[in-house]
């Protein structure tokens, strides 16, 4: 019965995937929302498929019944298909605004002033240099829970931002021809925090911002740079089976020895074990919200309502406006710790007052604030707001909606995350809306009034399409 349920599951959400790509074909990936529904059908639909060919690799599957993982599944991929259905609806409500050529240069010339190569580059380097000296952006922090000093809250909040930013504008400047380079390096430097998402999350990032400003790579050019991500997450496995996970205050030595172990050790039987044990829990989207099910449905557990996203709204106020913030409960600065300890989810404890960490998901997550009727009433909502953010932000191309898209790109990306990942991505947009706003009316590049449009620009790409 568990398998059969699953299985209906995993047909819905096939569903979702075939409306979603049968209205915005080649398009979707400039929609946040389509990447919303692709990101939660890799870690609720995919994530089982995964588990019938890697068995016994889950170590979450033993701490709920395989009923509640069958029976969410159903209600996640109904949420699935009700956001999907909502938003084609709002989104083709929206129509085409077709602009001029010299709109759409002149918005081309705007954006590669603003996003200027050399100043985008020079504030890389501080934050990659806070990085490589083990005092910046590591992986496995949950820096919610845990305070983090001067250097690594700004490279956490801002180093997957910029990076991109700055590899985009140094594309822009020089052209597609160094597309390759450059994202090589960009993620070849991102491999030296030992984290394959980052790498994933910044290879998007910079897709993305290619294709919205008109300069869409490559067919060819694209599966290189999908074999090159492949090779470095392969790298970064490599080196974890030969090493373990470095110390987030490793310094620049012991991160190189990092990779050069993982390349070194790639073909050895560790690695392909550990790739196997990876692909068989980490795509796991679906244990957290069963075991969020069960302690409502047969423990008669309470739902837990909107506190959880008042507290990420809260997360996000700077710590100098708030410094008694990492001072409170632990509950209260992580919505994910707030459904473990109120919902007495039985995961281990891995310090005091800290879980075991899991995959909660954006939608799953809804499932023990509203419970399952509240999950497919809040999925419909959701949906219509993402249709009316990607009409706004597709509309026009400008710096500010550029930089908003990049936000609201970047967390439905993080569907895996919790909802405190809106809270604090957008605090950091909203921190950087003043400096864009100076650059834009006093930028390094002068702009005449008719610009002529870069020689990669595609007109097609910068000027929104109905869907069919």
């Amino acid at each position: 019965m568990a398998g059969l349920l699953i299985t209906i599951g995993l047909l819905l959400q096939a569903a979702a995937l075939f409306l979603l790509f049968r209205r915005l074909g080649s398009r979707w990936f400039l929609h946040a929302g389509a990447i919303f529904i692709v990101s939660a059908a890799a870690f609720h639909g995919l994530n089982e498929i995964l588990l019938w060919f890697f068995p016994n690799q889950d170590r979450y599957r033993p701490l709920v019944s395989l009923d509640y993982v069958a029976q969410f599944t159903v209600w996640i991929s109904l949420a699935i298909l009700f956001f999907t259905v909502a938003y084609l609806l709002v989104l083709r409500r929206g129509t085409a605004n077709v602009q001029d050529r010299d709109q759409i240069t002149w918005q081309s010339a705007l954006i590669r002033r603003v996003f200027y190569w050399p100043l985008l580059l020079m504030a890389t380097v501080p934050l990659f240099a806070f990085t490589l000296s083990g005092a910046g952006y590591f992986s496995g922090t949950t820096f919610n829970i845990q305070p983090l000093g001067t250097g690594a809250g700004l490279t956490h909040q801002f180093f997957l931002l910029i990076t991109p930013l700055a590899s985009f504008a140094v594309i822009a400047r020089f052209g597609r021809r160094v597309f390759l380079p450059v994202l090589v390096a960009q993620s070849a430097a991102l491999a030296l925090v030992d984290s394959r998402y980052s790498v994933l999350i910044a290879a998007a990032v910079l897709l993305f911002v290619l294709s919205r400003a008109g300069m869409p790579i490559r067919a060819r050019q694209l599966w290189l740079a999908g074999a090159a991500f492949l090779l470095i997450a392969l790298v970064i496995t490599s080196g974890r089976t030969a090493q373990g996970r470095f110390d987030i205050s490793a310094g620049p030595a012991l991160r190189l020895d990092f990779l050069t172990t993982g390349i070194a050790n790639l073909l050895s039987p560790t690695t392909w074990e550990g790739v196997s044990a990876d692909l068989g829990y980490r795509f796991d989207g679906n244990s957290f919200g069963a075991m969020e099910l069960d302690a409502n449905d047969r423990w008669h557990m309470p739902t837990l309502g909107v506190r959880p996203l008042v507290n990420d709204v809260l997360l996000a106020i700077p710590s100098f406006l708030n410094p008694n913030k990492t001072l409170a409960p632990v509950e209260t600065r992580s919505e994910k710790e707030y459904a473990e300890i109120y919902l007495d989810l039985p995961l281990p404890f891995v310090a005091p007052g800290v879980h075991e960490d899991i995959l909660p998901t954006q939608l799953g997550a809804l499932i023990g604030m509203f419970g399952t009727w509240g999950l497919l009433l809040a999925s419909v909502m959701l949906g219509s707001a993402f249709a009316l953010a990607d009409r706004w932000l597709l509309r026009r191309l400008t710096p500010l909606r550029l930089l908003l898209g990049i936000g609201l790109f970047t967390c439905a990306l993080s569907y895996q995350a919790s909802w405190d990942v809106y809270s604090i991505t957008f605090r950091g947009i909203v921190l950087l809306v003043p400096l864009l706003w100076i650059l834009q009316r006093t930028g390094p590049v002068p702009i005449t009034r008719r610009p002529s449009a870069p020689r990669d620009i595609k007109r097609s790409a910068l000027v929104p399409v109905a869907p069919r």
